[in-house]
Protein backbone atom coordinates (compact mmCIF):
# COMPACT_ATOMS: atom_id res chain seq x y z
CA UNK A 1 0.00 0.00 0.00
CA UNK A 2 1.33 3.45 -0.82
CA UNK A 3 1.53 6.29 1.61
CA UNK A 4 -0.81 9.19 0.90
CA UNK A 5 1.08 12.29 -0.19
CA UNK A 6 0.37 15.45 1.72
CA UNK A 7 1.40 18.97 0.88
CA UNK A 8 3.78 20.56 3.32
CA UNK A 9 2.66 24.17 2.93
CA UNK A 10 5.46 25.55 5.09
CA UNK A 11 7.99 24.08 2.69
CA UNK A 12 6.03 25.40 -0.30
CA UNK A 13 6.07 28.91 1.22
CA UNK A 14 9.81 28.70 1.86
CA UNK A 15 10.45 27.42 -1.66
CA UNK A 16 8.20 30.14 -3.10
CA UNK A 17 10.24 32.80 -1.31
CA UNK A 18 13.49 31.28 -2.56
CA UNK A 19 12.11 31.05 -6.11
CA UNK A 20 11.05 34.69 -6.10
CA UNK A 21 14.41 35.75 -4.63
CA UNK A 22 16.35 33.88 -7.33
CA UNK A 23 14.09 35.31 -10.02
CA UNK A 24 14.52 38.87 -8.76
CA UNK A 25 18.27 38.56 -8.27
CA UNK A 26 19.12 36.74 -11.50
CA UNK A 27 16.35 37.98 -13.79
CA UNK A 28 16.39 41.50 -12.44
CA UNK A 29 20.14 41.80 -12.87
CA UNK A 30 20.04 40.61 -16.48
CA UNK A 31 16.94 42.71 -17.21
CA UNK A 32 18.59 45.90 -15.93
CA UNK A 33 22.19 45.32 -17.02
CA UNK A 34 21.92 43.44 -20.32
CA UNK A 35 18.58 43.58 -22.08
CA UNK A 36 15.16 44.88 -21.03
CA UNK A 37 13.32 41.79 -22.23
CA UNK A 38 10.75 40.09 -19.99
CA UNK A 39 11.88 36.68 -21.29
CA UNK A 40 15.05 37.01 -19.16
CA UNK A 41 12.90 37.26 -16.06
CA UNK A 42 10.86 34.26 -17.23
CA UNK A 43 14.03 32.19 -17.76
CA UNK A 44 15.37 33.22 -14.37
CA UNK A 45 12.04 32.08 -12.94
CA UNK A 46 12.62 28.60 -14.33
CA UNK A 47 15.98 28.51 -12.52
CA UNK A 48 14.33 29.84 -9.37
CA UNK A 49 11.62 27.18 -9.52
CA UNK A 50 14.22 24.43 -9.85
CA UNK A 51 15.94 25.79 -6.73
CA UNK A 52 12.61 26.06 -4.89
CA UNK A 53 11.58 22.56 -5.93
CA UNK A 54 14.94 21.25 -4.78
CA UNK A 55 14.36 22.85 -1.37
CA UNK A 56 10.96 21.16 -1.10
CA UNK A 57 12.41 17.73 -1.87
CA UNK A 58 15.42 18.26 0.41
CA UNK A 59 13.31 19.39 3.36
CA UNK A 60 10.74 16.63 2.87
CA UNK A 61 13.48 14.01 2.68
CA UNK A 62 11.61 12.32 -0.14
CA UNK A 63 10.64 12.94 -3.72
CA UNK A 64 7.78 15.40 -3.49
CA UNK A 65 6.33 15.98 -6.95
CA UNK A 66 3.06 17.27 -5.49
CA UNK A 67 4.88 19.96 -3.52
CA UNK A 68 6.81 20.95 -6.65
CA UNK A 69 3.57 21.13 -8.61
CA UNK A 70 1.90 23.35 -6.02
CA UNK A 71 4.98 25.60 -6.00
CA UNK A 72 4.77 25.97 -9.78
CA UNK A 73 1.05 26.78 -9.67
CA UNK A 74 1.36 29.46 -6.98
CA UNK A 75 4.47 30.93 -8.60
CA UNK A 76 2.95 31.01 -12.08
CA UNK A 77 -0.19 32.74 -10.85
CA UNK A 78 1.88 35.41 -9.11
CA UNK A 79 4.26 36.03 -12.00
CA UNK A 80 1.46 36.02 -14.54
CA UNK A 81 -0.34 38.72 -12.57
CA UNK A 82 2.83 40.80 -12.14
CA UNK A 83 3.96 40.59 -15.77
CA UNK A 84 0.60 41.27 -17.34
CA UNK A 85 -0.41 43.79 -14.71
CA UNK A 86 2.88 45.62 -15.27
CA UNK A 87 2.45 45.49 -19.04
CA UNK A 88 -1.12 46.76 -18.85
CA UNK A 89 -0.05 49.56 -16.51
CA UNK A 90 2.87 50.46 -18.81
CA UNK A 91 5.37 49.67 -16.04
CA UNK A 92 6.95 46.75 -17.91
CA UNK A 93 7.53 46.26 -21.62
CA UNK A 94 5.15 44.12 -23.65
CA UNK A 95 5.76 40.47 -22.68
CA UNK A 96 4.91 39.38 -26.21
CA UNK A 97 6.87 41.77 -28.46
CA UNK A 98 5.88 41.17 -32.05
CA UNK A 99 3.80 38.11 -31.19
CA UNK A 100 0.05 37.94 -31.55
CA UNK A 101 -1.97 37.74 -28.34
CA UNK A 102 -2.48 34.10 -27.45
CA UNK A 103 0.85 32.93 -28.85
CA UNK A 104 1.38 29.33 -27.76
CA UNK A 105 5.06 29.87 -26.95
CA UNK A 106 4.30 32.17 -24.06
CA UNK A 107 1.08 30.62 -22.84
CA UNK A 108 2.03 26.96 -23.15
CA UNK A 109 5.79 26.45 -23.24
CA UNK A 110 6.68 28.93 -20.49
CA UNK A 111 4.28 27.52 -17.83
CA UNK A 112 5.16 23.98 -18.86
CA UNK A 113 8.86 24.68 -18.43
CA UNK A 114 8.13 26.15 -14.99
CA UNK A 115 6.18 23.06 -13.99
CA UNK A 116 8.94 20.76 -15.21
CA UNK A 117 11.64 22.76 -13.39
CA UNK A 118 9.78 22.78 -10.05
CA UNK A 119 8.86 19.09 -10.17
CA UNK A 120 12.34 18.04 -11.35
CA UNK A 121 13.87 20.03 -8.50
CA UNK A 122 11.49 18.41 -5.99
CA UNK A 123 12.35 14.96 -7.35
CA UNK A 124 16.10 15.59 -7.16
CA UNK A 125 15.95 17.28 -3.73
CA UNK A 126 16.42 14.19 -1.57
CA UNK A 127 19.12 12.75 -3.85
CA UNK A 128 22.58 12.76 -2.33
CA UNK A 129 25.36 11.81 -4.69
CA UNK A 130 27.81 9.21 -3.48
CA UNK A 131 31.30 10.59 -3.64
CA UNK A 132 34.07 8.10 -4.16
CA UNK A 133 36.66 8.62 -1.49
CA UNK A 134 39.96 6.88 -2.08
CA UNK A 135 42.24 6.16 0.80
Amino acid sequence: MTEQADIRWGDVRLAYGASVAVTLALGGAVFVAVDQNVWWIALAGVVGLFVGGYLIGRRAGRRDALGGTMLAIVYFATVFAVIFGGALGDLLPDPLPGLPIGDSTFFFVWPLSQLVAAVLGALLGPWRPRLAVRR
